[in-house]
């Protein structure tokens, strides 16, 4: 039996709405991030002397600050952001907007989950707390 065309169409636009959800799902979050970054069970790479949950509270407050904020679009040679690359210890660990927080939260989830723990513990992407 077909449905009447107003109903396909409700039908069809609660389906749209359904997969836009689950795709915002996918992503990471300042939440997701910070805990991969710093908990013990994920990667492990919380500064000596910082509890994790301490780290990661703390993180998620500085990313989600910069999510606040519009930014120019990150400069590829960006090091804190890169994860080919050691971010210098002189450049600021801190979030300044939007695109800094997309860009630190990919270089976090680059790597697997062998690898994490060594490369975040060796600052591949900046530690922001």
């Amino acid at each position: 039996m077909l449905l009447p065309v107003a109903r396909r169409r409700a039908l069809s636009a609660s389906l749209f709405a359904v997969s836009l959800v689950a795709l915002e799902a996918c992503k990471p979050t300042c939440q997701s991030t910070c805990r991969r970054f710093y908990d013990p069970t994920e990667c492990n790479a919380a500064p000596q002397g910082v509890a994790s949950e301490e780290a990661i509270e703390g993180c998620i407050d500085v990313c989600q600050d910069a999510l606040q904020i519009t930014g120019a679009e990150v400069d590829p040679d960006d090091r804190r952001f890169n994860p080919d690359f050691i971010a210098p210890l002189d450049q600021t660990s801190t979030l300044s907007n939007e695109r800094e927080a997309a860009a630190w939260m990919d270089c976090v989830w680059s790597f697997s989950d062998d690898q994490c723990e060594s490369r975040l513990g060796d600052q591949y992407c900046v530690k922001i707390f």
